[in-house]
Order: C-alpha cells, then structure tokens, then sequence
C-alpha cells in the first residue's frame, strides 16, 4: 500500500515538471510572436505576419526616411538591410530604435534577426533588445531594432552608434540560418 501511494505521487511530480515545460514554451512562443509583431511595424508592401500567417494590424510604424538618408550595411542572399538613423520610441516606451530599411530582391521570404548587439561600444543583454522581421519575396519594409532598458547600463543620450550581426531564416519551422553577417558598424 506505501509502495503504491509513493508511486502516486511520483507520478504527480513527473506530471507538474511537464505542465511547467509546457507553460515555458506557450510564453516563450508568445513572447518571440510578439517581438515578431513589434519589429514587422511598419511593413509598406505586406501586412506583417504573425507565426500562425495571420495579419496583424499596425498602429504606428517608423517613418520612411528618403531614399538618400538611408546607409547600406550589408547584402545577404538578395536582401538589402540599410541604416536609415536613430530615434526615440513614443513616450510611453523606453530606450531607442535603430531605424532600418530591408529590401528583398530574392524569390524567398526570410526572417531577419540579430544579436551581439552594443550601443555606444556597450553590449546589450540578451532580453534588452528586440528585432525579429519577417520580409517577404520582392518586397521591402522599414523596421527597427528596439533596444530598452539600456539606460540603466550607463548608455547616455543621444546614441551615437550601434553594433550587431544580423542572420537570415528563410523557414521558421526549422530556424536553420542559411546567411550571417560579420558585426556590423551603425552609424
């Protein structure tokens, strides 16, 4: 009977460390979709797409700056990722937006990230910045990485440059990077 009852309660135990696994990955899900969200505002050919390919509706978005302003950073697989300047989020955000122009030339829809990302020669903490865009086949969209909470590192105003790496995955299902580029300079 002893046996039985510990068994019982082995098996509650195995059964709320799996509930907890999957409570974990529903936020973390939740979490990438809306970074996703968040850096697609703005899109000027396509609706942004959340990860279950609905459009999601855009309240605001980064305005598009002329053609001359923007500054190429790099070419990977036929898209295009331009620098187009530096600004503050709405008041009701904190940190900075690096401001960005992607354009796909290519037949495949990608989705851009970074990482190793530093502002004024200071690293960012994973988890302090956001940038995730999904740009589709021949079209282009003005984006931005969101850094936030950068302040509290010591990161004065006004910003004045900005270093990361970006990466390519055309297929989100199997996140394989098919392109990364070296750190980058933004200025």
């Amino acid at each position: 009977m002893a046996n039985r009852h510990m068994a019982k309660q082995k098996q509650k135990k195995k059964l709320g460390k799996g509930a907890t696994i999957a409570c974990v990955l529903v936020v973390l899900v939740t979490v990438v979709a809306c970074v996703g969200i968040i850096a697609s505002m703005g899109n000027d050919k396509a609706p942004a797409k959340t990860s279950d390919n609905s459009s999601a509706a855009t309240s605001e978005s980064v305005p598009e700056p002329a053609k001359t302003d923007a500054k190429e950073l790099v070419t990977l697989d036929g898209v295009k990722i331009s620098f187009t300047g530096f600004s503050d989020p709405p008041a009701t955000l904190q940190g900075c937006y690096i401001n960005l122009r992607i354009e796909n030339t290519s037949d495949t829809d990608y989705t851009i990230q970074c990482e190793d990302l530093s502002i004024d020669d200071q690293m960012i903490p994973i988890g302090n910045y956001a940038f995730s865009a999904e740009v589709l086949a021949g079209k282009s969209l003005n984006t931005y990485i969101w850094a936030f909470n950068f302040e509290q590192l010591g990161i004065e105003r006004p910003v004045t440059s900005a270093e990361c790496k970006f990466y390519m995955i055309p297929d989100m299902t199997t996140m394989e990077i098919t392109a990364e580029s070296d750190t980058i300079l933004i200025n």
